[in-house]
């Protein structure tokens, strides 16, 4: 079982599959990262290392009751990326993630880290693998799951706007502006007044 030690002596669990251009995803608060391994699976087949790690606390890291705090967790990433000495990498983020990222940014700088895509775990992750190996698939047939998130379901129209407002209100607060597209579909966040994040915001992954 692969492992890496923090500065604090915590061991934290993580996966690397497949060679290539990296690509690191960072979980939501209280999930593994196993709800990347599908994610992870279409990376490696397209010619991506994709790597994800378990926050400590979660998963198959050490819990040390220590370390919350987002300058400690941004200091994880940051031995990560160093441990396995990674670097142009795309780092996609889900929830809670998405702070590390910024907080890792703002304390490690950007020299290992190209680009970030934030939001959904489909349009963030899935959709992005599939243009950039050139398998997205186009037409008439969406499946329910995909309707909902776009909005476009009758059961889930009333609710995708409702999280498209508080998304928006959210990044406001933050200082930055909502990086959706037309149809409503997250893609990053832009700087906002504090500078932290690199201007890439919604690249697409790499070559």
């Amino acid at each position: 079982m692969p492992t890496l030690r923090t500065t604090d002596r915590t061991d934290l669990f993580y996966r690397d599959w497949g060679t290539g251009a990296p690509v690191v995803f960072l979980a939501g608060w209280a999930l593994s990262g196993d709800m990347w391994q599908y994610q992870m699976l279409a990376a490696a087949e397209r010619g991506f290392r994709a790597v994800c790690y378990d926050r400590r606390g979660h998963g198959r890291s050490d819990d040390p009751g220590r370390g919350y705090d987002f300058d400690t967790l941004a200091d994880d990433l940051a031995a990560l990326l160093e441990h396995l000495d990674l670097a142009n990498v795309t780092v996609i983020s889900h929830s809670m993630g998405g702070g590390e990222v910024v907080r890792y940014l703002s304390r490690h700088g950007s020299a290992r880290v190209a680009r970030r895509r934030a939001g959904r775990v489909h349009h963030a992750a899935s959709a992005a693998v599939r243009r950039q190996s050139g398998r997205h698939r186009s037409g008439a047939h969406r499946p329910a799951s995909r309707q909902y998130e776009e909005g476009s379901s009758p059961v889930g129209r009333g609710k995708h706007r409702a999280v498209r407002r508080r998304g928006r209100a959210g990044v406001r607060r933050f200082g930055g502006q909502s990086g959706m597209d037309a149809a409503g579909r997250p893609t990053g966040v832009t700087p906002g007044g504090d500078g932290l994040l690199p201007s890439q915001s919604g690249s697409r992954l790499p070559g």
